[in-house]
């Protein structure tokens, strides 16, 4: 797992979903995504695993919340971005 490309694509993410027009970040379905995904780019940051930092029984939801919620095709461009920040934190859910 790299910590800094983990940062990056969290970053990437939070700075697409906040220059955007397509969903309103004020939405409380955004403030979810957009604090796991601060969340995940400070751990990283600190050089700390994101999935190990969480409270014991606690897992991520942002990709859930965004497969719920994106459903136009300007939407779902958005999720591209939640599925680069997945491909770095899970990099075993991706390999061949």
């Amino acid at each position: 797992m790299n910590f800094t490309r983990i940062e990056k694509s969290a970053l990437k993410a939070i700075e697409k979903f906040l220059n955007q027009n397509v969903v309103d970040i004020n939405e409380p379905f955004m403030q979810s995504i957009l604090a796991q995904l601060n969340f995940i780019a400070n751990c990283a940051k600190e050089g700390n695993n994101p999935r190990t930092s969480l409270p014991e029984g606690k897992t991520f939801t942002y990709g859930i919340i965004a497969s719920r919620e994106f459903a136009s095709p300007e939407e779902l461009e958005l999720n591209e971005y939640i599925t680069a920040v997945d491909m770095e934190l899970y990099p075993e859910e991706y390999s061949n």
